[in-house]
């Protein structure tokens, strides 16, 4: 079983979401899809920056697109 923030018994750590709150304009994040279960160097993890939010998602412009998608905070992290 995996717990948010702590170390697993896989020695691999799971990323914590961040709340809407957290998130702002021009933030580099990275997605984690639900599948990845909370691992940021699962290759199907996409970076990204956030171009707006509003009351409930947050619109990421994720590597080359032009365009940005919207996203469920509950599935992205601050990107180091």
């Amino acid at each position: 079983m995996y717990e948010r923030g702590a170390a697993t018994a896989m020695g691999r750590r799971e990323e914590q979401a961040m709340t809407l709150d957290e998130i702002t304009e021009g933030m580099r994040v990275l997605y984690i899809p639900r599948h990845a279960q909370g691992q940021r160097t699962h290759p199907d993890c996409v970076r990204g920056v956030v171009t707006a939010k509003d009351a409930s998602v947050v619109f990421v412009r994720y590597g080359t697109d032009r365009h940005s998608n919207p996203t469920a905070p509950e599935f992205l992290v601050r990107d180091e």
